[in-house]
């Protein structure tokens, strides 16, 4: 098989959430942060023919990048990536030393926030974050407004960022590790809960992120 374009954008994501992953047969991956406060499912245009363990993902990638079309071969405990006559035998880790995503669903109880986070408004705030080394993103309701904000919720800074991503009749101050943010860039369907917990649902990609304790919502 060869990794396609979707499929490698999508395992390099998963590699800035978590360095391990079990890659099971079929088309759907999932990972999951260290700290369990990211849960990341996709589904892909492609199909891996059987289950493997990789301990370092980013390094993988790299090893793939060696190559200019790379074909890769499952093997029982490698896998041989290889290009005419070049090869790589890459082994795989053994699964017990692998941190694995949960295969069960996972459902958001009761979300009071709903909007659409088009990928222009998540790229402003990300840059924003990046430039100004703020440490939280904020998804904040207030005046009849959404708004989508790079912040210190800690008050280190008064410095903040705003995009205005939809509309709202409640109060509310949703707070994220801004660490915790990564996503594929793209549009996605946001819903929050007051209970702790969020869902970015994209195209083929989406994400479940911890929210954290300093968050409140006034109705």
């Amino acid at each position: 098989m060869k990794l396609n374009t979707n499929t490698t954008q999508i395992l390099k994501n998963f590699s800035s959430i978590n360095q391990n992953i079990m890659i099971k047969q079929g088309n759907q991956v999932r990972t999951i942060s260290p700290t369990k406060s990211v849960l990341a499912r996709a589904f892909l245009n492609q199909e891996f023919d059987s289950t493997f363990a990789i301990y370092d993902l980013s390094r993988f990638l790299g090893t793939v990048s060696l190559f200019n079309e790379p074909e890769l071969t499952l093997k029982e405990s490698y896998v041989e990536i290889s290009e005419g006559g070049n090869k790589f035998k890459y082994a795989f880790s053994d699964p017990s030393l692998i941190m694995v995503a949960p295969d069960k669903e996972i459902e958001l109880p009761n979300p009071e926030v709903r909007f659409t986070l088009t990928e222009d408004a998540l790229n402003r705030v990300m840059k924003a974050l990046s430039v100004s080394q703020l440490p939280d993103i904020a998804v904040t309701g207030i005046e009849g407004r959404i708004l989508l904000q790079a912040v210190d919720t800690k008050g280190a800074t008064n410095d903040s960022f705003s995009v205005e991503v939809g509309e709202t009749d409640a109060n509310f101050r949703m707070v994220f590790r801004s660490d915790n943010i990564k996503l594929i860039p793209g549009k996605y369907d946001v819903s929050i809960s007051s209970k702790g917990l969020s869902h970015f649902k994209g195209e083929t990609v989406e994400y479940w992120i911890a929210v954290e304790s300093n968050s409140k919502y006034d109705g």
